[in-house]
């Protein structure tokens, strides 16, 4: 087993409930092929991240070569002797038992185009692209197209995952309307501190070099790049491994242009050199970290809006915090006030033995009319039909707020970097005020099966106790050094 393949194959088995060892063997037979629509809006760049994510992982990858320039297919082989040495890209028809997807507006087994901030996945039949893509929407169309790649290589039954007919989903809005939220506003330089470089904190760097322009970014990272990184980051190379690259350094390749600020160190460290001037304070805090109090002590920060992205195996979640609150201690409770997934279970009303039964076990009308409170029949009604493997996935009861965290495979941290991204661009626009500050789904199940929640601050948490002396501290911050 490659280093760099075995969180891939440790999350297919868990997924796929078999042996680790039998996965292995399934993903490294498994085959992608790739057709490209060239002359589609951002179906290009949509390839290049589609492709850098399945070369992370175990398996073969061939493109159709067909109408695709030729400095376009210089870089796809760049990009697959940079993350695999000595195994050229294949290029041709598709081999057989291979999941065929094409980028662009064409009929095919799967067909995924970018549109406006986000992305439109079909089955058989031709979407259409309505507006010219972000880098927003190219990213999240390429995370989707790889998760269902991901879902037949992996033989992930239809009980655990749902293989999209139809799917448009916007991480801007929140909603299937792809035509809503306007453009990226010109001459967008914002200020902002990436706290963690790492699976999620990688797609965030790639998301903000093309989304806007050129700002002043504060980078923590205490860690540089190894092996097991090779799989499940969007940034990185192999030559990267053997350097052991500082994962800020990372960031910055990513960021030309910007104002670098990087902090090789932790959280901790990144407070104190804020409050002693010698590291920028900014308004908006994208984190990406990997464990619950790194990420309640980013809080600590005091930004005017942290958003807090998360993953646990196939699950992503997005956290908004205020000045007003909730705040990030607020939301995420530490691990003994949080309620086991047997009591979680038992709160909705839902039996765990039904929980744990084999076959087709989703939420159905019966279920819903037992709930236990009429917050539960709430949230179970958004989520009828849905298989309740994946509601327990989605609801984060087992891993999104799990302290045991494994680091995810690309295209899961791609989508919940996106949907802090997306929550940064709604700010932006001015469309984020009846927005959930709590958003979480399973990737294996989709985003329209998602929990989506208006969270209130705790009375007693610090954020309310002390509101008063955190703006003194917020404000004293805004007037320092600016990134």
């Amino acid at each position: 087993m490659r280093p760099d393949a075995s969180r891939t194959i440790r999350l297919a088995a868990r997924a796929a409930r078999a042996s680790e060892s039998e996965l292995e063997h399934a993903l490294a037979r498994a085959t992608t092929h790739l057709r490209v629509q060239h002359d589609l809006a951002g179906a290009l760049p949509c390839a290049e991240l589609l492709a850098a994510t399945l070369l992370r992982g175990p398996g073969r990858l061939i493109i159709d070569p067909t109408g695709i320039p030729a400095s376009s297919l210089a870089r796809f082989q760049h990009l697959a002797l940079a993350i695999r040495p000595g195994h050229p890209l294949e290029l041709g028809p598709p081999a057989e038992n291979a999941t065929q997807i094409a980028i662009g507006e064409r009929d095919a087994e799967i067909a995924v185009i970018p549109d406006n901030h986000g992305a439109r996945v079909t089955r058989g039949t031709r979407p259409a692209q309505q507006r010219p893509p972000s880098i927003l929407g190219v990213l999240f169309a390429a995370a989707l197209a790889a998760g269902e790649a991901f879902k037949d290589a992996a033989r992930i039954s239809d009980e655990h995952a749902v293989r999209h007919q139809n799917l448009a989903f916007c991480p801007v809005t929140l909603t299937t309307d792809l035509t809503t939220a306007a453009a990226v506003p010109t001459g967008w330089r914002p200020e902002i501190t990436l706290a963690g470089i790492g699976a999620i904190g990688s797609a965030h760097a790639i998301l903000l070099a093309g989304l806007t322009g050129p700002g002043g970014i504060v980078l923590i990272d205490r860690q540089g790049y190894a092996a097991e990184n090779l799989g499940t980051y969007t940034l990185g190379e192999h030559a990267d491994v053997e350097a052991a690259t500082p994962k800020v350094r990372l960031a910055e390749r990513a960021l030309t242009g910007w104002r670098h600020h990087p902090h090789d160190g932790d959280i901790a460290t990144a407070l104190t050199a804020v409050d002693a001037g010698r590291l920028p304070w900014t308004p908006i805090v994208l984190a990406g970290l990997d464990n619950h109090d790194a990420r309640r002590e980013t809080q600590g920060l005091q930004p005017d809006r942290l958003l807090d992205a998360a993953t646990g195996d196939t699950a992503v979640g997005l956290r908004d915090t205020r000045p007003d609150g909730p705040c990030l201690h607020c939301m995420l409770k530490t691990p003994a006030a949080r309620p086991s997934p047997t009591k979680a279970l038992t709160d909705l009303g839902i039996p765990l033995a039904l929980a744990k039964e084999p076959g087709e076990a989703v939420v159905t009308d019966q279920i819903i009319a037992h709930a236990s409170s009429e917050r539960a029949r709430d949230l179970l009604r958004s989520q009828r039909g849905t298989p309740i493997c994946g509601l327990l996935r989605a609801a984060g009861l087992t891993d999104v707020d799990d302290d045991d965290y494994m680091p995810s495979v690309p295209f899961v941290s791609q989508q919940a970097a996106c949907l802090t991204v997306g929550r940064l661009l709604a700010i932006q626009l001015g469309i984020d005020a009846g927005l959930p500050n709590f958003f979480q789904y399973d990737t294996l199940i989709g985003p329209h099966r998602a929990i989506a929640q208006h969270r209130h601050a705790d009375p007693a948490c610090a954020c309310q106790q002390r509101a008063e002396i955190i703006s003194v501290v917020r404000d004293e911050r805004r007037r320092g050094p600016r990134a």
